[in-house]
């Protein structure tokens, strides 16, 4: 993936990425009738909001950044089979380690797909891993981030995508590309002011919070049986969730900036971490 993010200015909130997401679409059922071949080809133009650490979530989660994306889908050859699309979806933008000039990230996105060429019994019978023209697209990406210039960061990881409609309209064996992503960025994103400022910094997030917590969930779809055009049937889902919380604390302090525990937090001082141990338990049915 080519990955170039153009920020609207300098420090501010929000930024404007484009990118581009080579690929393979993955045979990974006999039923495909026909062969993949070439490479698939996504470009993607994002719109990402840098978290500031104003609610509780955001520093629970280490400044997460959010936004919206619209990709366009060249899904490769045959190309009278797969077609073109395009795709709609928000996502949620993880760091999961981070150093002063380096980070591993955690990206993913759900939202909706538009393919012009579904199966067709007469027009595209040879489409037989997508049956109807508006899916669901999830994407998961592992990425690396390295800062080798003021401002300049190199991508370099991996992609999965995946299209399916959820058995809505048959057939529905969904389509996978694998992508490697590389690319070049120029970083808008700073977080907020106060972890950048040296000060130490102390917050436990097990005050006033509850450690048991529940929630039920219902909702309807509708599934089409396995004959493309069939009838369509009514199902009705219930989930029960039970969680616990365990020592739920993070503590930053600052500290030198040659110790191998500290974090670069976007300023001129580094922020050491200290180790915590916290987790939750969930029992769902």
């Amino acid at each position: 993936m080519l990955y170039c993010n153009l920020g609207i200015a300098q420090g501010k909130k929000w930024s404007v990425q484009f990118a581009v997401l080579p690929g393979k679409l993955l045979k990974h059922s006999e039923k495909m009738k026909f062969i993949p071949s070439g490479y698939s080809k996504f470009m993607e133009l994002d719109l990402a909001y840098q978290t500031q650490g104003k609610k509780r979530w955001e520093r629970y989660y280490h400044y997460p950044r959010i936004g919206f994306g619209f990709r366009y889908l060249d899904f490769g050859a045959p190309v009278n089979v797969l077609g073109k699309g395009v795709s709609f979806y928000p996502y949620l933008d993880l760091g999961f380690f981070q150093r002063a000039n380096f980070s591993g990230r955690f990206i993913i996105a759900c939202g909706l797909a538009y393919l012009d060429h579904p199966f067709h019994i007469k027009n595209n019978p040879l489409q037989t891993a997508i049956g109807s023209k508006w899916n669901n697209l999830t994407n998961f990406q592992l990425r690396f981030e390295h800062k080798f210039l003021q401002n300049k960061l190199l991508y370099t990881g991996v992609s999965l995508s995946h299209i399916s409609n959820g058995a809505y309209q048959a057939p529905n064996l969904g389509l996978n590309f694998l992508s490697v992503i590389l690319g070049l960025a120029f970083d808008s994103h700073r977080p907020v002011d106060d972890f950048r400022s040296g000060k130490i910094v102390k917050e436990d997030f097990s005050r006033n919070l509850t450690k048991f917590s529940f929630s039920v969930e219902t909702g309807l779809t509708l599934k089409e049986i396995r004959i493309p055009g069939g009838p369509k049937y009514l199902i009705s889902w219930y989930m029960l969730d039970a969680g616990y919380q365990y020592n739920d604390c993070l503590l930053y302090t600052s500290d030198a900036a040659d110790e191998r525990s500290s974090v670069d937090l976007g300023g001129s001082r580094m922020i050491k971490k200290k180790k915590i141990t916290t987790g939750r338990i969930n029992i769902i049915m």
